[in-house]
């Protein structure tokens, strides 16, 4: 199948494309939301065939997607390899997801896969082209729950008890259909009306009102009420209320459940096996549940129970829940079943631990309730159980983040829409000089400078635009001084922001003495080249001098030994020219007063120029010297003398360090400039010296400082040239094989001469 878009992304699909990386990057801000979400997370590409979503890439998916599916690494795979045969079994999947992916609008939808039998609650929405996120819970459970709740409504239109439900106001919520038979009039007459609509006869033992209040105070009721037909006729029951409560033991609602009075007998059997049932099917939507005997036998058990504790129906019925449970808990919950269930009826909720049937201990919280025979005396015990082991693994997560939290090299601020401080750590107390519960009292605008405080309003409105917001700010402390931040602000769930702050003060003072250090270097050396230009003429007249003499005394008669003296004298005098000229040259150049004259430079006269100075020197140190530029009409844009200078520099450079072999300068075309390269055998430089050989004074393989090898100069004034000229030299060289030096100049054009 070819694989194509419906948008104008093409590109194959890896792990995470970068603006998918980019999209997902997390914020190494603040717990990692995505990694730690309940909700499975998948992140897809959409893959179409002419125009119908045929497949998707999984591109991202969280670690509770593949505890909810069960899957392994998906990544950078497609669904059809990780479900084989899911577009067939499951097409409308592809439908929505294709729908989304395409442009469309979020959708929430709940769906049955088949692949992987189970149902799914899904929100899925488009962050950009051909691509969707899908946000799910598995709803298995809720959807058996709807189904057995639907069985409920159904069994209890089957009882022929009449049954009421109400709100703790007395309003009707819920009629069977034997109440709405037996009153001859629809439930819909009493449903969302007070109860009092039923009638008060004077056979009654208690009002409407009354038995509302009794059932509330305490939590049940019995006796006769008067009821009346639609045909207005009474009808004596025997009702008996009770009060409904949540799981943590919260009234909720009120149950009736009534019969007629004339067939008593056969109504209080009845009653008793619908309440019985009644109770089964309500309990059953609450976790596990598991009914034992005073002697801790477990008589009764629901799938979930089972399932929790890895024990079959038959297996449970043969043990005691004692034999679940370790024994440091043996003692304790002895105490509750004496000093609660049996004294006051029911347990308040504990803790305990269960063993699974592999061995595995997992923490567990329970209420039970005690039931009675006939004659009132205690017959077993009811409980709901709750496996809460995720539970306490998020407890245990939350207090490592709060440690992480509190114990943060940097400081950390989190605050409300309105900028009330909601919390913050003790590194953002200690820099802000406040007490936590000080700072708790303060807003945002409290804590930032003054003069800063007008940018707090915009820079928020970036967060609540999704962009994570990095500045430096200054912290107003407790006692009016500041301390500057750099701080990063994010928008995070639940209308909060996030701002994580490191101190800049030592890194600033830092900053601020390499600044002083650098000024008065900076300062020194312009001193320095300004006097060395100033005093440019009075250091050239002596040598000027010294030059005259020697040539008036090399036309006398000497002795051989006073002829050799003045030929040292010589050569000492051209040496402190050379010096002198060198140290002149950088001296311009610092000082700021030399400017290039930008015109066009054939690379033909250039090289012409050169091969004249530095052929002569070749051919007398036996060294070859060579020319490259096979496009003869190349024109430079550049200072001709400059570049000249430049040239001369790396070129002398070059002969005065090669002992064999030669030079060879090279020009090219590359685009709209010219590559300029000079390359020599010489003895190369190591990598560790190839940034210092720049520096004034610095020379490889000269320790002696042989003044025929220069001062350490020349490079030094090719870093000052190449920057006035607009351009930079690199090196790369090979230590016993040679260096290549070069750089690059804008070119003009190319003549056809």
């Amino acid at each position: 199948m070819q694989e194509t878009s419906s948008g104008k992304d093409k590109a194959t699909a890896t792990a995470a494309s970068a603006p998918d990386a980019r999209m997902f990057q997390c914020a190494d801000a603040l717990p990692s939301i995505l990694e730690n979400m309940l909700n499975g997370v998948a992140y897809c590409r959409m893959l179409y065939e002419d125009g119908v979503p045929q497949d998707f890439i999984y591109l991202y998916t969280n670690p509770a997607f593949h505890e909810q599916t069960g899957l392994g690494p998906v990544c950078g795979k497609r669904v059809s390899e990780v479900i084989p045969g899911i577009r067939a079994a499951d097409p409308q999947l592809f439908e929505i997801y294709g729908r989304v992916a395409a442009g469309g609008q979020p959708e929430k939808f709940e769906t049955f896969l088949e692949s992987l039998q189970a149902w799914f609650a899904v929100q899925a929405y488009s962050p950009g082209p051909d691509h969707f996120v899908a946000v799910f819970d598995v709803i298995t459970r809720r959807k058996q729950l709807d189904s057995e709740l639907h069985l409920q409504a159904l069994v209890l239109d089957q009882i022929q008890e009449q049954v009421t439900v109400t709100d703790l106001a007395g309003t009707v919520k819920y009629v069977n259909r034997a109440e709405t038979e037996a009153l001859a009039s629809p439930g819909e007459n009493r449903i969302g009306r007070h109860v009092s609509v039923y009638g008060d006869g004077p056979q009654a033992d208690a009002t409407q009102d009354e038995i509302v209040e009794a059932t509330r105070r305490f939590g049940a009721w019995r006796g006769k009420v008067v009821n009346y037909r639609a045909d207005g006729s009474p009808m004596l029951i025997d009702l008996r209320t009770s009060l409904v409560r949540d799981e943590s033991g919260k009234p909720v609602a009120m149950v009736g459940v009534s019969t007629d009075i004339t067939e008593q007998q056969v109504a209080e059997e009845t009653l008793r096996a619908s309440e019985e049932r009644y109770r089964r099917l309500h309990e059953s939507l609450l976790d596990a549940f598991a009914m034992v005997d005073m002697a801790g036998y477990i008589l009764e058990s629901n799938p979930a129970f089972q399932e929790m504790v890895g024990y079959s129906a038959d297996e449970l019925r043969h043990m005691t829940f004692f034999e679940m449970t370790p024994a440091r808990w043996h003692e304790m919950e002895a105490r509750i079943v004496a000093e609660q269930i049996i004294a006051e009826g029911h347990s308040d909720v504990y803790a305990k631990e269960y063993i699974r049937k592999d061995g595995t201990v997992f923490p567990v919280e329970l209420r039970a309730f005690l039931v009675r025979d006939r004659d009132g005396r205690p017959e077993a015990m009811w409980a709901i159980v709750r496996d809460v082991t995720e539970r306490k693994k998020t407890e245990e997560r939350m207090q490592l983040a709060q440690q992480i939290f509190d114990n943060a090299s940097e400081a950390i601020f989190v605050s409300d829409l309105q900028g009330n401080l909601l919390d913050v750590n003790a590194e953002a107390c200690r820099l802000a000089k406040y007490t936590r519960e000080e700072m708790l009292r303060l807003r945002n605008v409290d804590i930032v400078a003054q003069e800063e405080t007008p940018r707090i309003a915009p820079e928020l409105a970036r967060c609540d635009a999704g962009d994570v917001v990095e500045q430096r700010w200054l912290l107003r402390c407790s006692d009016g001084s500041t301390v500057p931040l750099d701080l990063v602000v994010q928008r995070l769930p639940g209308d909060r922001y996030l701002a994580i702050g490191r101190d800049l003060t030592e890194r600033e003072k830092v900053l601020r003495q390499l600044a002083q250090a650098r000024d008065e270097a900076e300062k020194a050396s312009r001193a320095k080249s300004r006097f060395l230009a100033a005093a440019s003429h009075d250091l050239r007249q002596p040598i000027l001098a010294i030059n005259l003499f020697q040539d008036a005394l090399g036309k006398t008669e000497l002795s051989p030994e006073q002829r050799r003296i003045a030929e040292y004298l010589s050569r000492s005098a051209e040496s402190l020219s050379g010096i002198l000229s060198e140290l002149l040259e950088i001296s311009r150049f610092d000082s700021g007063t030399v400017q290039p004259g930008i015109g066009p430079v054939r690379a033909e006269d250039l090289f012409r120029s050169i091969d004249t100075e530095f052929s002569p020197l070749a051919g007398i140190k036996g060294l070859r010297f060579k020319f490259f530029f096979p496009q003869k009409g190349l024109v430079l844009l550049s200072d001709q003398k400059m570049l000249l200078n430049l040239l001369r520099n790396l070129i002398d450079n070059a002969f005065k360090y090669i002992e064999g072999g030669g030079v060879l300068v090279g020009i090219r075309s590359r685009g709209d400039r010219a590559l300029i390269q000079v390359w020599d055998t010489g003895i190369g430089i190591a990598p560790e010296h190839i940034e210092a050989i720049f520096d004034e004074y610095f020379q490889v393989g000269n320790p002696q400082r042989d003044r025929a090898k220069g001062l350490g100069l020349g490079l030094a004034i090719v870093r000052r040239l190449a920057r006035t000229l607009g351009c930079q030299v690199g090196c790369r060289s090979r230590p016993g094989k040679g260096s290549v030096f070069e750089f690059r100049l804008p070119l003009a054009g190319e003549t056809t001469d």
